[in-house]
């Protein structure tokens, strides 16, 4: 009698059975209906033992459709990230804007700081991967008697709407690098209830304020500074330079304009 299992090649012929030696037992597996001294294939899990020919390629089937579960979820993992790769970013519904000026009212603003002098200066860039939108307008109050030394708030708008990345993970370093115009140590504060996160900053561009808000996709950025011109005297040489514009509690105003601004780039 054969104790272990032992595996059968394809010319190996199984050995007498019972221990008396009376007459060869069968070798047929009546599951398979094939006889494994005839032709059986190599590697088929086909063995013997106490019972005679058993067919015990069954034991792997557990493991293979475990195997194959495991391919199949990667592979429809795989299809998924994929998908979520190769989808267009959800844009909140922002379109591009192009006219700036035109878009921002400043309703806000000009009721504290005056009306715009003309219409403002706008640039526009259109790309397959991201937007551009600018703006400078200034808000300037009538002018007294005939001298042309004024003070008046400088606007400048900035609109990115990102088309292919993420600005997300970039944008708080962004908030407070260093400006190649104007080398301050910007402190930024944040302000709730507007987009995804918005930021007030102080000491722009001098003794100006900056509100930066990104929403999904979308930066915007709206700076106020204070611009003062003089007046020479042409007889004496004497300057006359008047009161700088105050600042002071502008943020309310910079925030409700911001607001518009942004629900108007969604109609």
């Amino acid at each position: 009698m054969i104790s272990d299992l032992e595996l059968v090649d394809d010319d190996a012929q199984p050995p007498p059975g019972g221990a008396s030696g009376s007459g060869p037992r069968s070798t047929s597996d009546p599951r398979s209906g094939a006889d494994p001294g005839s032709g059986a294939e190599p590697g088929s899990g086909t063995v013997i033992g106490d019972g005679g020919v058993r067919d015990v390629s069954g034991r792997l089937r557990p493991w293979l459709w475990a195997f194959g579960g495991a391919l199949a979820a990667s592979a429809v993992w795989g299809a998924w990230a994929y998908a979520q790769s190769q989808a267009e970013p959800d844009l909140r519904g922002y379109r591009i804007s192009r006219d700036l000026c035109d878009d921002a009212k400043l309703s806000a603003l000009s009721a504290a700081y005056g009306e715009r002098e003309e219409t403002g200066t706008h640039r526009v860039d259109e790309r397959p991967e991201v937007d551009h939108a600018v703006c400078s307008v200034d808000l300037v109050r009538p002018r007294k008697g005939e001298s042309s030394a004024t003070a008046y708030a400088s606007v400048e708008l900035a609109y990115i709407r990102h088309k292919v990345t993420d600005p997300e993970p970039e944008f708080d370093a962004s908030v407070t690098a260093p400006s190649a115009w104007y080398i301050t140590d910007n402190k930024a504060r944040r302000v709730t209830d507007l987009g995804e996160r918005a930021y007030l900053l102080s000491g722009v561009n001098g003794d100006g304020k900056e509100l930066r808000v990104l929403d999904g996709q979308v930066e915007l950025s709206l700076v106020v500074s204070g611009v003062v011109v003089g007046e020479e005297d042409p007889v004496t040489g004497e300057m006359t330079v008047p009161d700088g514009i105050d600042l002071a509690g502008i943020e309310p105003s910079m925030i409700g304009d911001m607001r518009d601004l942004m629900a108007t780039l969604k109609k």
